[in-house]
């Protein structure tokens, strides 16, 4: 098998991984509180690449420190309002907002850089708009609550896409994503403690779910991201994640019976070719 191939199939693998991690959460939150559960999920998945890379958290320093914190900040942030939303949301839904992020980027960067979107870029997020329309509005009540928590967490997603972009050829990738996810764990424990009393109850399902997105969703699939994606093209990469939100849809609706009207559909479409817009858009 070629390496290329590899790589594409490795990145494929944790795509899918992560599509499942929304259905994963929505059922570990019905035992752990989502405070508790961010903390535990990012604990775990950062011990497990201490132990296993011991030797490349030797590269941590003062710089490394204050850059993954930023970075680990916006990641907080993100996770902590995707979690609330769900609360709130189908985890169908949620993986399509969440993935909005890749729209949010060209606009924080024209914002920043007082520089306008091109042409390609500006159609993809007048599409994703749209369909974000299509997919969060209800005839009845508007738009639901959780739909916004998880719009405000794609927002930070792509901060966190930016600063990863700025800071991350500096540093030691492992060290600086083991510092990021260390942020995220201390930022939720705290608020796990005084929010939640740090209560966790024990089932099947939690453990399986706290197990999973912390091993094979956090640990794991950045390890592979890191290791894989240098051997494929920044075109391949962008177009494979592009799958999240679909085996998002797909996994919720095997596992959770969660079924989409063809309005949300339509929404759903209508985000996933306004993504592949603006990431063709950067090629």
């Amino acid at each position: 098998m070629k390496r290329q191939t590899k790589a594409d199939l490795s990145l494929l693998g944790i795509t899918i991984v992560w599509g499942a991690s929304f259905t994963l959460m929505k059922e570990g939150i019905k035992d752990i509180p989502p405070y508790t559960f961010l903390a535990i999920r990012y604990f775990l998945g950062s011990l497990v690449l201490i132990l296993f890379f011991r030797n490349r958290i030797r590269n941590l320093n003062l710089e490394t420190l204050k850059y993954g914190f930023l970075i680990g900040l916006a990641l907080a942030c993100g996770s902590i309002f995707q979690i609330l939303g769900l609360q709130y949301t189908t985890a169908s839904k949620s993986g399509f907002i969440t993935g909005l992020a890749v729209i949010f980027v060209p606009v924080i960067m024209a914002v920043l850089y007082k520089k306008l979107p091109g042409f390609k870029a500006a159609a993809g997020i007048l599409a994703s708009l749209l369909g974000l329309g299509l997919l969060t509005l209800n005839n009845n009540t508007g738009i639901n609550g959780g739909d916004i928590l998880t719009l405000f967490s794609s927002v930070f997603f792509a901060f966190q896409i930016i600063f990863v972009d700025k800071y991350g050829a500096k540093f030691d990738s492992l060290a600086l994503t083991v510092t990021e996810m260390v942020v995220v764990a201390l930022f939720s424990g705290i608020l796990g403690i005084f929010f939640e009393g740090f209560k966790v109850v024990v089932t099947p399902t939690s453990v399986f779910s706290i197990l999973f997105t912390a091993i094979f969703c956090s640990a794991l699939a950045y390890w592979v991201q890191m290791e894989m994606q240098k051997y494929t093209t920044a075109s391949h990469a962008a177009v494979i994640f592009l799958g999240e939100p679909v085996f998002s849809i797909i996994i919720a609706a095997l596992f959770l019976g969660e079924a989409m009207t063809v309005k949300m559909a339509l929404g759903a479409m209508l985000i996933l070719l306004g993504m592949i817009a603006v990431e063709f858009s950067s090629q």
